[in-house]
């Protein structure tokens, strides 16, 4: 079966958010140093990421 084009961007942003989560960082939840606060701040940003791209292949998802 011939994939449509929206079915190849839902297949690339499910592979994307893949890739993005595989990038979070270990750090101590409970550390104060400047350096658990900074990764702290990184995965923050990754779930975000997440969100974003989840909102993504909701839409496309929505339109089928």
């Amino acid at each position: 079966m011939e994939q449509t084009l929206r079915m190849e961007k839902i297949a690339l942003l499910k592979e994307l958010l893949d890739l993005v989560d595989g990038e979070r960082v270990s750090y101590s939840p409970y550390g104060t140093s400047n350096e658990d606060s900074f990764l702290s701040g990184i995965n923050e940003g990754i779930s975000k990421a997440e969100e974003q791209i989840n909102a993504l292949i909701e839409k496309l998802e929505a339109h089928e």
